[in-house]
């Protein structure tokens, strides 16, 4: 429940997004059993009136598997949890009353969304299929930004420095940045790797506009504290870390 006692699915959350104004919460949960009912999108104040979610019958119905908060309502991923074909994306308001296309069907359910500020970057197919970065823009039109990052189709959001996100390739084991240009997305580190090991957004921090995250080196060559500006000579390992105090 919210601090209100707004009931919400009791099976669970697996993804959510506050608005940018703080005072709208966007998630997916469950009605009913957990192992057979399918995510749907919710939105919600903090009270009963303000908690309610998207219709099935105003998409096409499908789990909702990624979602990322706008100003003007919420970008959301509809398709499967476990099968890596057919992902769409979309656009609702901020009330959930409409729901309308972003993109066509795209292949990689896998890949999650980074939102910064009112654009949102997923992993799209590029050229002959491989992984390439997308861009949904704040009017709704989504934008192949480049045909190829690394090989890996997994998309891992680190965090943001202003207009530049960074973000990892997963098992890639690349660190990249990308200000929604083709000239400003590039890899900014290798042979690294997600030191929390999750799919999903990795724990950072930024102060005097440096990004700090926990990386581990490949090839067993231990976990750091890295730092980046978001250019390849202002991203390096600061300080090793114990393994014992990762996660």
């Amino acid at each position: 429940t919210t601090n209100n006692g707004v009931a919400i699915p009791s099976s669970g959350i697996e993804r959510a997004s506050f608005g940018p104004s703080g005072k709208l919460l966007y998630f997916n949960g469950t009605i009913g059993d957990y192992s057979t009912a399918l995510w749907n999108l919710w939105r919600t104040d903090g009270t009963a009136a303000g908690t309610r979610r998207l219709l099935p019958d105003r998409y096409d119905g499908r789990a909702v598997t990624a979602l990322a908060a706008r100003s003007d309502g919420v970008v959301f991923r509809s398709g499967d949890f476990f099968q890596n074909a057919g992902a769409r994306y979309w656009k609702a308001d901020a009330n959930l009353d409409t729901a309308t296309p972003v993109t066509s069907t795209f292949s990689y359910s896998s890949s999650t969304l980074q939102r910064n500020g009112d654009d949102a970057y997923f992993m799209c197919p590029g050229v002959s299929n491989s992984p390439g970065l997308c861009r949904i823009t704040p009017t709704g039109q989504a934008l192949l930004v480049r045909s190829q990052i690394g090989t890996q189709e997994t998309f891992v959001p680190i965090g943001n420095l202003g207009s530049v996100s960074v973000f990892f390739t997963g098992t890639g084991q690349e660190l990249w940045r990308t200000d929604g240009t083709f000239p400003g997305t590039f890899r900014i580190a290798q042979e690294v790797v997600n030191a929390t090991f999750e799919g999903e957004a990795v724990p950072s921090a930024v102060a005097n506009g440096k990004l700090y995250v926990a990386m581990c080196r490949n090839f067993g060559g231990g976990c750091g504290l890295m730092t980046t500006d978001g250019t390849v000579a202002g991203t390096a390992f600061v300080a090793d870390l114990p393994d014992n105090d990762i996660g």
